[in-house]
């Protein structure tokens, strides 16, 4: 009975804080603000972290009853306060696109981006294109994760918060993304629908460009642009002088490149 009553209590804190929670994450954020740490959650709620804590009280709160309030109406925009909003958000639209930009521009000026080359035949263009759809099609889910849940906790001020759900879903991301990888090629041992040079190379650009997805979703959530751009760039240099001062091809180039963005 005591530690029930502790547990509501907590959760009597949690909804005076953010009202109804939207979810665990919400309520171990606001645990974290109030002071408890996961040595507290096991002494005195006797649960392993504040994260099972949290589950706990986020289901008390949602236990509750809740009435329903009527939404007021949002007041209506002036047309400078709307053009305002506008040039903000496509200028931050702007800044978005900044990293795929700098790789356009790679290609045109250098010749070569991170995954990309004027040189390509198209088998080769074939195989890249395999690894990068595979690639975004894997690591998807676990980007926009990290961006929206790393975004909210860090405006929120939840910093230990948000870099524990980042870490979180970036190992669970690279877990995904090699048991894939490795279905594909034992899949590919059985029936073999692809060659195996061709099949590991595109391996190759699918786990580097994972990583490197999952990595730039971070920076994202730090609103770290200029970061973003420059850490492309970087590998898109990198790719250019192994293709200029080594013997090496343009797959080993692009793992060169890819290996040190992902760094």
């Amino acid at each position: 009975m005591e530690e029930a009553k502790k547990h509501e209590q907590l959760a009597d804190q949690v909804i005076e804080k953010i009202g109804r929670p939207l979810d665990k994450w919400a309520v171990a954020a606001v645990l974290e603000s109030i002071g408890v740490r996961d040595a507290d959650a096991l002494r005195d709620f006797d649960r392993a972290d504040v994260f099972a804590l949290a589950e706990d009280i986020y289901a008390r709160c949602q236990a509750r009853e809740w009435k329903s309030v009527g939404e007021k109406r949002p007041r209506e925009l002036v047309l400078r306060e709307r053009l305002g909003r506008f040039f903000k958000f496509y200028i931050q639209g702007l800044f978005f696109a900044l990293p795929m930009a700098g790789q356009i521009f790679a290609v045109l000026f250098l010749g070569y981006s991170l995954w990309a080359s004027l040189q390509f035949s198209e088998r080769e263009g074939t195989i890249v294109a395999m690894g990068i759809i595979l690639s975004l099609v894997v690591t998807g889910g676990f980007v926009q994760a990290i961006g929206r849940k790393g975004l909210f906790y860090l405006e929120q001020g939840s910093y230990v918060l948000a870099k524990e759900v980042c870490l979180r879903f970036i190992k669970a991301g690279t877990l995904v993304v090699i048991e894939v990888g490795l279905g594909l090629y034992l899949a590919n041992l059985i029936w073999p629908f692809f060659g195996r040079t061709t099949l590991v190379i595109a391996l190759m650009y699918y786990f580097l460009l994972s990583e490197l997805w999952l990595s730039l979703a971070v920076l994202y959530a730090l609103r770290e642009r200029i970061a973003t751009l420059l850490l492309t760039l970087l590998g898109a240099l990198a790719v250019y002088l192994t293709m200029k001062l080594t013997p090496w091809g343009i797959f080993a180039a692009h793992g060169t490149g890819l290996t040190i963005a992902d760094v």
